[in-house]
């Protein structure tokens, strides 16, 4: 065992009776091994431990004991995501007793462990994060999270000239590099929260820093869903900020990495008039669509731009001192319980 490994099971080992006694400790934690996925980085059986169950135990069992935002559960919201399990309970069995999926039932019942999970984490953390100072720190954390992996990146963009493609942590639900500029067009809006309404200048700067080179990141995962996200982002928030000002020279700088910056093989993953255009990728989300309705792609986008709009509203109307829990905390608790821990680590 490395001493990277020895030290990180060391500091979780010490970390779980915090969870238990101080159940929001354990949220935090949970949310840097689901965001950040520090296993990706170490060797041998490190990888393999059960980094999020552990984390997961104590922090329930905790709430159990010292949670005084029961009352948080008591809300529609709420609701309708009991109502969704139950949904996709239903459309589980369903499936496995169809003869055109039945093939595939070990895979459903095992997606559908992982989404019961995910689902009853969203629930805990909507019982623990009971005030706005907890929602701020959750806040930062998630932000924090991807940060770093934007920081991390930026370089690599730089060195390389955009020739390769960025991809998420390895063995995460953002290893793809489509899913991880997904999350990252998702996480554009937590940058912009934070550079708008933190206290400290620094951290304004920083996150304001973040969510500039976030847009070039986005660009070189060479999605095209993430593109597309991206758009509709930059293009409702000028229809919808009053400070549309701000975002002119944020888009002056993504059509210029673009157009001048990016590398031949970019420009013709983006042309949609190319003869290949509709790729196998391509054909695999229009075959989901025609399976679900609308396809995962979408959906994520547009819960991105929903989100999005109602941050960009809710800080056009209120001074920055008054943006706070009535508002954000609605803001946020709709997009945690729409897509946070179903679109990252989920």
């Amino acid at each position: 065992m490395s001493v990277r490994e020895i030290l990180l099971l060391s500091i979780f080992v010490v970390s779980l009776p915090v969870c238990f006694v101080r159940p929001f400790y354990g949220i935090l934690l949970w949310s840097v091994v689901a965001f950040l996925n520090p296993q990706a980085y170490l060797w041998a059986g490190g990888v393999n431990f059960p980094w999020a169950l552990a984390v997961a135990i104590p922090t329930m069992a905790g709430m159990v004991f010292f949670c005084r935002g029961w009352s948080n559960l008591a809300t529609p919201k709420v609701l309708l995501i009991g109502l969704l399990w139950i949904w996709f309970t239903i459309t589980a069995l369903a499936s496995s007793s169809s003869s055109l999926f039945e093939h595939h039932a070990a895979d459903t019942w095992f997606q559908w462990r992982f989404v019961s999970k995910v689902l009853l984490m969203t629930g805990v953390t909507i019982a623990i994060v009971n005030s706005f100072a907890r929602l701020r720190i959750l806040v930062l954390v998630v932000a924090g999270c991807f940060g770093l992996f934007v920081l991390k990146s930026f370089p690599f963009i730089i060195l390389t000239g955009g020739a390769f493609r960025l991809y998420g942590p390895a063995n995460s639900m953002i290893a793809d590099n489509n899913d991880f500029g997904l999350a990252l067009n998702m996480t554009l809006p937590l940058f912009f929260f934070l550079a708008q309404t933190e206290n400290k200048r620094w951290v304004r700067v920083l996150c304001g820093f973040l969510f500039l080179i976030t847009i070039p990141a986005i660009l070189f995962t060479y999605s095209r869903g993430a593109l597309v996200g991206l758009v509709l982002l930059g293009g409702l928030m000028m229809l919808r900020l009053k400070q549309r000002w701000i975002l002119v020279p944020v888009v002056a700088l993504a059509v210029t990495v673009a157009i001048l910056f990016a590398p031949q093989a970019w420009k013709e993953r983006m042309d949609p008039t190319r003869p290949d255009a509709v790729d196998a990728s391509a054909n695999a989300r229009l075959n989901a669509g025609r399976f679900h309705g609308t396809s995962r792609l979408t959906i994520r986008s547009w819960v991105a731009v929903l989100l999005l709009l109602r941050l960009s509203s809710s800080i056009a109307m209120l001074p920055r001192q008054r943006i706070c829990m009535a508002r954000i905390a609605s803001i946020f608790k709709s997009w945690l319980s729409m897509d946070l821990w179903a679109c990252f680590f989920i």
